[in-house]
């Protein structure tokens, strides 16, 4: 019995690796995080106090991000400039955008807080809160048209919000048995090609180590079960990917990358916990120094050129982007001169163009036709932005972004 592999591969156009600077760079907030005043020279080592940029979501026409503040920035992708701001009462844990409306911005918060924000408007479209008073929202994810939200909390439970009617539609809570930390709805083009649509398949991904695959048109968890993965180390990150989104990837807390595909629970890549030193030493190879891998951030699919791109970085702010193939992973671009920490996210937005967020509450901008050449007189923009700087919370604890601690802190996974 042979399972289908993951339609992904390796293409000429990728394999020489090109340095990029920012093309344009936002201060989200006057408080970034500071050095430690013991050890100025120190890199990657930052008080807990100050902000962050938590997570990022790109439209086609505006960018949104969480400040570890509460603040909810919306910037316009012409200019970068923020023409709207929220507020949140508690640490935003995860943001995603609506595709059939995509002037929706949907969030979740540690308070276990579900909030829709239409960016034309001034306060948000829908409030919802989870009922038991200690459960947290750690992720969530809009399918049938914007209608529905899957949301994973902190007692292993994915509920189900209806958006239209602004109530809870079920709860899957056999699955996992730890935090949830990931909800993601499987996303299509559309038949003209030109938006990406989802489906009703939907995965969960846990501290536990499992995956859960399931068919959301179903009238029962034990029904919509279709595939339990066990990734066997707690997971960080974790999504669709391929033409038809038929395979999965996932970020592990060991720092390693693993591949599957949806109808099956076997393996079909492990890089192992010995990728960091692998993209290491390519880096190294490539630009003829020392540029040092440390952790790494999520992978998106890149639709134009069917190619799967991995995000690692430095706590110096130094970043790569790698190609993962299916029988090698290889360097794409180097990104320099933008953060000058930990990256924590990042979002594409065109085929040419993505962002990234860091703890240096910095909002980076990348153009992938802006190759640094020894020579180009190309220069970054810097944009700071004029949000709120007086409001402050604190962090809660645990989670996916709940325990908004550095990646660089050490954690018992390595």
């Amino acid at each position: 019995f042979k399972q289908p592999r993951p339609q992904f591969r390796t293409q000429e156009k990728y394999i020489a690796m090109n340095k990029l600077i920012p093309s344009r760079t936002v201060i989200t907030s006057f408080h970034p995080q500071t050095r430690l005043a013991s050890d100025p020279q120190a890199t990657g080592d930052y008080f807990e106090e100050g902000n962050w940029v938590l997570c990022v979501a790109a439209a086609k026409t505006w960018v949104g991000c969480a400040i570890s503040d509460g603040e909810i920035h919306i910037y316009d992708s012409q200019k970068m400039q923020l023409f709207q701001s929220y507020f949140c009462p508690s640490l935003v844990t995860d943001t995603t955008i609506d595709h059939y409306n995509q002037n929706i911005l949907a969030t979740s918060s540690s308070d276990g807080s579900i909030t829709l924000f239409d960016i034309r408007e001034k306060n948000s479209v829908f409030d919802w809160k989870l009922e038991r008073s200690e459960e947290e929202a750690l992720c969530l994810s809009l399918g049938y048209e914007g209608n529905l939200v899957a949301v994973g909390s902190s007692k292993g439970k994915v509920h189900f919000l209806d958006v239209r009617y602004g109530r809870r539609l079920g709860t899957y809570e056999n699955g996992h048995t730890n935090e949830v930390t990931q909800c993601c709805f499987q996303e299509t083009l559309s038949s003209s090609g030109g938006t990406s649509v989802t489906t009703p398949t939907l995965i969960s991904t846990c501290e536990d180590g499992l995956i859960c695959l399931y068919d959301t048109t179903k009238p029962s968890e034990e029904l919509a079960l279709e595939n339990i993965i066990n990734v066997e180390s707690p997971v960080r990150e974790a999504g669709f990917f391929g033409p038809q989104s038929e395979a999965i990837y996932c970020l592990t807390g060991e720092e390693s990358l693993k591949l599957y595909s949806t109808s099956s629970s076997i393996c079909r890549k492990d890089s192992g916990p010995q990728l960091r030193n692998l993209l290491s030493q390519q880096m190294q190879t490539k630009l003829g120094t020392v540029c040092p891998i440390e952790y790494l951030v999520d992978c998106i699919w890149d639709s134009s050129s069917n190619q799967l791109l991995l995000l690692a970085g430095s706590a110096t702010g130094n970043a790569g982007v790698f190609q993962v193939g299916e029988n090698d992973i290889a360097p794409v671009y180097h990104l320099s001169g933008g953060h000058q920490g930990v990256v924590r996210a990042w979002s594409g937005q065109s085929s040419t163009t993505f962002l990234t967020a860091g703890e240096d509450a910095r909002l980076c901008e990348w153009n992938s036709q802006m190759i640094a050449q020894a020579s180009s007189t190309l220069k970054s923009q810097m944009i700071v932005s004029k949000g709120s700087n007086n409001r402050r919370i604190t962090p809660g604890r645990g989670g996916k972004v709940r325990r908004p601690r550095s990646r660089m802190t050490h954690t018992p996974y390595g």
